[in-house]
């Protein structure tokens, strides 16, 4: 009776500790994210500084208090010439502190290739900002750029306290996606074409010609509800954003076909 109690007892702290691993993988959901490295106290962050206008990606201890280490994960809309339809798994990684832009690969013809933020790479040559998360059971980050050297895709490798995040080149990192605020759990995938969407002065206007907006919440880079509307079935939205002091807010839209998420600026 013995043996067969520890066995169960065991069995049950695998199980926990495989559900505990895995609530933290990458689900493809669009939202704010702390990135941490899988049993370590360093998660990934964008240096406080530039250097030469580049801002490094690092790894630093965990800072709940430092809005550097929060992502803004977002799918990223590419159409496949050949199939016309939308290529599958693609997301960018956006700062929400200051204006850096979204991680991106700096040099895609090396195969070590450190990530920095330095803008928005759509454009640039030998530089990307497409990235899929979703590959290695949604804890590794592979790059979805074309052109290394070896011909392959590429996923984040080697950690350690004040390293700067690279490509290649060692052991494959294992990540923790740790929502900060989750933004969309519908099965449905709507864009920003579904909506108007006006940040002028005090007013946010949001409207929709085919859906119905049933709620609107506005949220700090950190997670934080600011402004709400509920219990509504309406086309178009007008919030008051004049409380909010001036920065990145993420606005949850949520309708009769899903929900979909965006940021604004309010100055």
């Amino acid at each position: 009776m013995k043996k067969i109690t520890l066995k169960l007892i065991a069995f049950v702290l695998f199980a926990i500790s495989t559900t505990q691993i895995s609530a933290q993988a990458f689900e493809a959901a669009p939202g704010l994210y702390r990135v941490q490295v899988q049993g370590e106290d360093l998660t990934l962050t964008i240096a406080s500084q530039a250097v030469d206008g580049v801002w490094a990606l690092t790894y630093e201890a965990v800072d709940l208090n430092n809005n550097n280490q929060v992502f803004l994960i977002s799918p990223v809309e590419i159409v496949d010439d050949e199939t016309g339809e939308l290529v599958p798994n693609l997301w960018s990684f956006e700062a929400v502190a200051g204006n850096q832009g979204a991680m991106e690969v700096e040099d895609i013809t090396n195969n070590n290739s450190s990530i920095v933020f330095r803008g928005n790479a759509v454009g640039q040559e030998n530089r990307i900002d497409i990235f899929n998360p979703t590959r290695g059971m949604g804890t590794q980050i592979f790059s979805e750029a074309q052109g290394f050297t070896a011909g392959a895709k590429r996923r984040i490798q080697n950690f350690e306290l004040g390293r700067v995040v690279s490509l290649s080149g060692g052991s494959p990192v294992a990540f923790d996606f740790i929502p900060v605020e989750a933004l969309s759990t519908a099965s449905n995938v709507l864009t920003s074409s579904d909506f108007s969407i006006s940040n002028i002065g005090d007013q946010l206007n949001i409207s929709s010609a085919a859906l119905q907006i049933n709620e609107v919440a506005v949220y700090s880079i950190l997670g934080k509800n600011v402004l709400s509307e509920s219990g509504i079935s309406l086309s178009s939205v007008n919030m008051n954003t004049s409380s909010l002091s001036t920065g990145m807010y993420i606005v949850k839209i949520g309708t009769d076909k899903g929900f979909f998420s965006t940021k604004i600026v309010v100055e």
